[in-house]
């Protein structure tokens, strides 16, 4: 499982036909308890982290969260959780909307991360070759429908996602940012 997992998620360098269903059947079910050090992470991580960040298929990241359904509600030593991975590397708006309805409380949707960010700081920072625009657009669009205030929150050095996306994602997403209203959140363009 190791060397099937230890892959850059920040790269886009996997190939998603490795992880067929059939394949991840085979594992010991008891290796999706136990963390490892993925060559990419500074920390050990559980495996459901690193296939949410790679972005794989939801039928194959079921089967993992079933085995060890508990490594999804964990926060990581720098403040980090599942969706973090998720958002800052090659998660999908499908990964993304499924992990949201399995955590059981709002903890985990509103934790900083470790720069004191929140999701959609993540989600903002992501170079991922491997995720459209389409995508982080409707990524953006479900972490703000679910926690607006995310839009104008800032992080440990005064940024809102939005200075975060304006110096790491693409031009479509930060236009598409930009454009965004939700007045729940105290925030709007004409």
């Amino acid at each position: 499982m190791m060397s099937l997992l230890d892959l850059d998620p920040s790269r886009g360098s996997h190939d998603s036909k490795k992880f067929r269903e059939d394949t991840v059947m085979w594992w010991n079910p008891q290796c999706f308890a136990k963390k490892y050090r993925f060559m990419c992470f500074f920390e050990e991580i559980y495996p459901l982290w690193i296939m949410c960040a790679l972005g794989l298929d939801l039928d194959i990241v079921e089967r993992c969260y079933k085995a060890f359904p508990d490594a999804a509600g964990v926060i990581s030593e720098d403040g980090s959780n599942i969706l973090h991975y998720l958002c800052q590397y090659s998660g999908t708006p499908e990964l993304l909307k499924w992990i949201m309805g399995i955590l059981s409380n709002d903890t985990m949707l509103m934790q900083k991360g470790p720069n004191g960010g929140t999701l959609l700081h993540s989600l903002c920072s992501s170079t991922s070759p491997s995720r459209d625009d389409a995508s982080s657009i409707e990524m953006a669009k479900i972490l703000l429908k679910t926690m607006p205030t995310s839009l104008v929150a800032v992080d440990n050095y005064g940024m809102t996602a939005l200075h975060v996306a304006c110096s790491q994602a693409s031009f479509s997403t930060r236009a598409e940012l930009v454009q965004l209203d939700f007045p729940s959140a105290g925030w709007h363009l004409p």
